[in-house]
C-alpha cells in the first residue's frame, strides 16, 4: 500500500489496489498534477510506502494520454525478451534449435565480415537479441479505449522498479460495467493505481476534495 500526502489537506490517503481521487477545484487540480510532473523538485506532493519511505519519481508511471501512450518502452520490452528467454532455458530443446540456426546464420556473416576490408569483429547473438531484431513488441493496433487501459496495466506489472500507476480522467471514457472490470483486474493484479478525476459524475466511490478543501469519502 502507497500512501499520499498533498498539503492542500491535513489527511493523507491510502492508496490501495483502485483508489479514486477526485479534485474539485480546478487550480487545486492543475496544482496537484503539476507538483506531481515535477516529483522530485517539489515536497506538496509525497508518495510513501508502509515503511515510511519516500516513493521516488522513477518509482511510478503517470498516463495521462491513454490512446498516446505507448505500453512498448525499452524497459517493459527487455523486461519481456528475459522472461521469454528464462522460457526458453526451460526449454532446452527449443534453445538447442534456436542456438543452431543462429549458429549458422553467424557463420554465413563471419565469411563475408573475413572479406571486408576493415578488422570487423562481432558478438554471439543472444535470444533476447534475436527478439529485438524480430520486433517483438506488444499489439497495440485495433485497441479500444478499454482495452489499452488493460495493456496498460499489464505492462505495468512487467516494471518491477515501479510502486504506483496514476490515470488522469479516465473515468469519463468509460462505462460503469467497463471500469468495474478495470478496478476488477487491478485487484487481481495486485497493484496500487490511483485515479485522479476532476467529476464525480462517472467515477467510483472514493476521495472527494470538494471546492472548500474539505476531504470527503464515500
Amino acid at each position: 500500500m502507497i500512501n499520499l500526502k498533498f498539503w492542500q489537506i491535513d489527511t493523507e490517503i491510502p492508496i490501495h489496489s483502485a483508489t479514486f481521487l477526485t479534485i474539485k477545484d480546478t487550480k487545486t487540480f492543475t496544482n496537484f498534477l503539476t507538483y506531481v510532473y515535477r516529483y522530485d523538485d517539489s515536497d506538496e506532493v509525497v508518495f510513501y510506502d508502509e515503511k515510511m519511505n519516500t516513493i521516488r519519481n522513477s518509482e511510478f508511471l503517470i498516463v495521462t494520454d491513454v490512446l498516446g501512450y505507448s505500453v512498448n518502452t525499452s524497459n517493459t520490452l527487455k523486461t519481456i525478451y528475459n522472461d521469454i528467454e528464462e522460457q526458453f532455458n526451460l526449454d532446452l530443446e527449443s534453445k538447442s534449435e534456436i542456438e543452431r540456426y543462429s549458429s549458422q546464420i553467424t557463420d554465413i556473416i563471419s565469411g563475408k565480415l573475413l572479406d571486408h576490408e576493415l578488422n570487423l569483429i562481432y558478438d554471439e547473438i543472444t535470444i533476447s537479441e534475436l527478439l529485438s531484431v524480430l520486433g517483438v513488441k506488444i499489439d497495440e493496433k485495433n485497441d479500444t479505449f478499454y482495452d489499452k487501459i488493460i495493456s496498460i496495466i499489464k505492462s505495468f506489472q512487467y516494471l518491477s522498479k515501479k510502486k504506483i500507476l496514476i490515470f488522469t480522467n479516465l473515468c469519463s471514457f468509460l462505462t460503469k460495467e467497463e471500469l468495474e472490470s478495470v478496478i476488477e483486474y487491478i485487484s487481481l493484479s495486485n497493484i496500487d493505481v490511483l485515479f485522479l478525476e476532476r467529476s464525480t459524475n462517472q467515477c467510483h466511490n472514493g476521495y472527494i476534495l470538494d471546492n472548500d478543501f474539505q476531504l470527503k469519502h464515500e
